[in-house]
């Protein structure tokens, strides 16, 4: 029942979190019968909207295309279709091997609309959007504001300030294209 729950909330779980946070969703489980709610931290590699909409749109729920083919009908290089192809598969866009992926059965299509629909929906869970959302409507936020936020979702991180900032513009970047955030001029 509880994975059942677990593949249910679609939750995104990097491998070093698993043992933890499994312990402490199956302990909420058993002594409430509810799966809690667990935002993601996950930070998408994709370049761009752009260049993830392209691969997307090449994929098909029957047949699974290889980097390669990928690579060709998207124009971008083959380590940027792995970097997508993972982003995709953790939007729940994307399934099977990484070497064929497959439109996800639960895609109603590989459209611009259907996929920017499932990114807005995953992203309203993430961690930095949450947090975003407690705050007084129309306060600018900024790149360091956005930070700190960041390193209070992800305490055990260690990067450097270059890469958290680098982290804040990227997910700016992609919660302003899935409508959560409205850039200031």
């Amino acid at each position: 029942d509880v994975l059942r729950a677990l593949q249910d909330k679609r939750l995104i779980v990097r491998s070093g979190d698993r043992i933890n946070l499994y312990w402490d969703v199956f302990r909420e489980y058993v002594l409430n019968r509810k799966v809690p709610s667990i935002p993601f931290t996950y930070m998408p590699a994709s370049p761009s909207l752009k260049s993830l909409l392209r691969v997307a749109h090449a994929l098909s729920k029957d047949v699974g295309r290889t980097l390669v083919q990928l690579t060709e009908v998207s124009g971008l290089g083959q380590k940027t279709v792995g970097n997508v192809i993972r982003d995709l598969r953790m939007f729940g866009i994307a399934s099977g091997h990484l070497s064929a992926p497959l439109l996800d059965p639960e895609m109603p299509a590989a459209s611009a609309e259907s996929v920017l629909q499932r990114i807005r929906h995953v992203l309203s869970r993430h961690a930095l959007t949450l947090r975003l959302s407690k705050v007084e409507p129309g306060t600018r936020i900024g790149f360091d504001d956005m930070v700190a936020i960041l390193k209070s979702a992800n305490p055990a991180a260690t990067h450097r300030m270059r890469t958290w900032r680098v982290y804040a513009e990227r997910m700016g970047q992609w919660l302003s294209a899935a409508g959560l955030l409205v850039p200031a001029e």
